[in-house]
Formats: structure tokens, sequence, C-alpha cells
């Protein structure tokens, strides 16, 4: 695999996620399970890879999305703990995902079937999903009556007290938050160059697409701006020859200090921009 390949799958992966936890945020949800989302989506994609590219994505973004209510709706229901619930799905996921390795006796996954030749170029087929799912999460949360809706239920508890069904809501969001995330974490499998390995998960992306969701203020636009530069600067690292930890943990790292420079508080708990 190219070392531009590489990057695009990457980039993919970051805004995907990121696309996921903005639309969760808009209703009032901080994904934390994010991680935990893409692991599960990702690997169910990798398992059906031999099959053709639009089976494998399908299943990662419904496995993704399963994976996403099975942390909400919970969440939903009994109000506990975002932050140890998402915490303790993410825990379960790698776990499980390592299990499931072993026990159907390793991972062997293809990327011969995600590319696409435009204008005689190879581009991977996650790149055109991924602007895709930026320009319908704009359309869907800005220019639409459920986007409206859900925008409602993540600023104000007004909704609930108008008749608005706000959980139905909010787990409509996260269906499509996970789903999005399911096929964000496939990208991200696929983009590890030297092959999965159990002990990497996503390589940490979810909790970096995490905190660029929250950088950017929960806008699709400003998520996409951060995942470029995350991607820039993940591509500097590899290209200067830095050590392969070091590339891994750039991402989370720089994530980490853009967040630190957007403000102190979590976009949940402030009034969004619409």
């Amino acid at each position: 695999m190219t070392f531009t390949a590489s990057l695009s799958l990457f980039f993919a992966a970051l805004l995907l996620g990121a696309l996921a936890a903005a639309i969760a945020g808009r209703g009032g949800r901080s994904l934390y399970a994010l991680e935990g989302v893409m692991l599960t989506g990702g690997l169910t994609g990798v398992l059906l890879s031999h099959e053709p590219a639009g089976v494998s994505l399908l299943a990662a973004g419904g496995a993704g999305a399963a994976a996403a209510l099975l942390w909400g709706l919970p969440l939903l229901r009994y109000r506990r703990n975002q932050v140890l619930a998402g915490i303790a799905f993410n825990g379960f996921a790698a776990s499980g995902a390592m299990i499931a390795a072993q026990i159907i006796g390793g991972v062997s996954y293809t990327r011969k079937g995600y590319w696409l030749e435009i204008a005689g170029e190879n581009v991977t087929v996650f790149l055109p999903v991924a602007m895709a799912a930026l320009l319908i999460v704009w359309l869907l949360v800005h220019h639409t009556c459920f986007g409206l809706r859900l925008r409602l239920c993540g600023q104000s508890p007004a909704p609930e007290r108008m008749g608005l069904r706000v959980r139905v809501v909010r787990g409509f969001g996260l269906l499509l938050a996970g789903f999005l995330g399911g096929i964000g974490g496939l990208s991200a499998l696929l983009s590890l160059g030297g092959g999965w390995r159990m002990a990497w998960g996503v390589g940490g992306l979810g909790y970096a697409a995490l905190a660029l969701a929250w950088a950017g203020k929960y806008g699709p636009f400003r998520a996409f701006g951060l995942a470029l530069l995350l991607t820039l600067l993940y591509g500097a690292a590899a290209w200067f020859g830095a050590p392969e930890s070091v590339q891994t943990a750039l991402p989370i790292l720089a994530a980490l200090i853009l967040l630190a420079i957007a403000g102190r508080k979590r976009p949940a708990e402030e009034r969004m921009e619409v």
C-alpha cells in the first residue's frame, strides 16, 4: 500500500469518526464509546473484506450502529454516567475483538476491493464515502426537521416539555452516528500498513475523532478541517521517518492539544452554534 493511500484511509477514518461524534453530540450525547464502536464495525467489516466492498461497508456500518445503540439506549432510559459507560464499553469491545480473533484463528483480510480508478489514479472508496457523509451530515443537521429536533434535544430540555420524543430523536442520532463510526473503523483498520494487531484496536483514532468533534464544537466542516490538519501532521511524521510508536501516538496528542486550545468546556455543556 502506498504512502498516499495510507494517508487517505487515515483521513477518512478520522473524518467519519468525527462526524459520528458530532451527530451524537448535537443530540446532547457525547459518544464516549466511539473507540469501541469503530473497533466493532471495523472488525466486522474486515472479516467480510473478501466480499464485495459494498457488503463489507454496510456490515461495518450496521455493526457500528448496533454497538452505538447497545451503549446509548440504556443511558437514554436510565441516565447513567456517560463517561464510565463509554470506558467500560471500549474495554469490552477491545476484549471481545481479541477473543473473536482467537476463536476464528486470526483475522485475514484484503484491501484489493476498496479502490476506485478516478482520472487514471487509484483512490480509496472511503474518501468519496467520507466526503459524501460530510455533505449529508451538514444537510441533515442544518436543513431538515430531524436536524432541528436533534439540535433542540442537545441544547435545551424544553422539547421534552413540548411533547417532542427526545429519547427517540437521540436514539436515531446514535444509530446514524454508529453507522458512520463503524465505516470509519473499517477504514482505520485497513490504514494500518503492517496489518491489524489485536492490541492496537483502531489505534486510538476513536478518541482522536471524539476530541476533534469537541474541539470543532460539533461542526461538520470544522471536523473536516481538523481531521485534515491531523492527517498532515501524521503524514509529516511518517515522511520524516519518526518511530512507529510516535506515529501512533501523534494523532491523539495533537487532538488533545487542539481540544485544550479550543476551550475548557465540552461543547455539550455550551450553547452550540446553529
